[in-house]
């Protein structure tokens, strides 16, 4: 990424879709967390009283994660190396550090996540019975979906495949992730609902990445578009609880030109990437988007939190 004097900050805007989900339109808008558009902010989590966690993506440790609720921006405590990647109703976060995957409390206090076989273990998310669903990776063998709770370890592995990993789980136990196919090598996507595994499959989308999924068993993620849509990095999808999956793509409606130290930087389209990372009970989903703005000289790569809601 290049640099100059140019700076942004989040700007909100709403702007509406005109694709459907769970029955109702979708209303994507910016964060407007006041956090640099440079530092890449990343909308991972929000809770049911509509509390967010950001991250930058382009830093770890104190000053790289917030809390933001109304327009209070708070700190997240963070040792050297820590990066966060989910939170829930009781303000409990997890995320990695120097020593590997950890549980932080509301006061700040880390439990770090192993298991009994010493298995590599890299936590993606929790629920809000702080039920923390992941992978294991052993040193010989496939990986596995992990669930960690209170101590308790299980897994949890697709049938059929050479590689799981859980990313999302609802209060009701209801599970997300991807999977490696053990015959053709491919990445796809599932949920265990009610203990029976299948599928996620999204119409247009390929690689499809389920990242969480709520009580009323509404999914949501991000698949790469197929060929005939190759203009996006990555587009989100909500799927309903019968099934009806909706993608979702940001950049129909970002903003077509930022501000650039020599006038206006066009937006890319071929840059262009949106990512649903988390949803809460209410069906509210956030992210980010991604994409390249320049002009004739000059480029820039720039990323804002989204929120959706309905």
């Amino acid at each position: 990424m290049r640099t100059n004097t140019l700076s942004l900050t989040s700007i909100s805007f709403i702007v509406g879709l005109s694709t459907q989900a769970m029955g109702q339109s979708y209303t994507l808008k910016e964060i407007p967390a006041g956090i640099s558009l440079f530092a890449s902010p990343i909308a991972y989590s929000v809770t049911d009283s509509g509390e967010y966690l950001i991250t930058l993506a382009t830093s770890s440790g104190p000053g790289s994660a917030f809390l933001l609720s109304g327009i209070k921006l708070k700190a997240v405590t963070a040792n050297a190396g820590d990066v966060f990647y989910a939170l829930n109703n009781t303000d409990y976060l997890i995320g990695y550090g120097n020593n590997g995957s950890f549980l932080h409390d509301s006061k700040g206090k880390q439990t770090l996540i192993t298991v009994p076989s010493g298995d590599a273990v890299f936590i993606n998310n929790l629920n809000n019975k702080n039920l923390l669903v992941g992978q294991g990776t052993p040193l010989s063998g496939n990986a596995y979906g992990l669930l960690w709770q209170n101590g308790k370890v299980s897994s949890y592995s697709y049938p059929g495949a050479s590689g799981t990993s859980i990313n999302g789980a609802s209060d009701l136990g209801d599970l997300v992730g991807t999977f490696t196919d053990g015959q053709t090598g491919a990445s796809d996507g599932f949920v265990v609902k009610s203990g029976k595994g299948s599928v996620v499959d999204v119409m247009g989308l390929s690689n499809i990445s389920p990242t969480m999924i709520n009580t009323s068993k509404v999914i949501v993620g991000y698949g790469h578009p197929t060929a005939s849509q190759q203009s996006q990095s990555n587009v989100g999808f909500v799927v309903s609880a019968k099934g009806v999956a909706t993608t979702v793509d940001f950049s129909k409606s970002a903003p077509k030109a930022m501000p650039g130290p020599k006038g206006p930087l066009l937006m890319q389209p071929f840059s262009a990437s949106t990512t649903l990372w988390g949803m809460n009970n209410h069906g509210t989903v956030v992210g980010q988007f991604v994409s390249t703005y320049a002009d004739w000289g000059v480029g820039f790569g720039l990323a804002m939190p989204i929120v959706g809601t309905h």
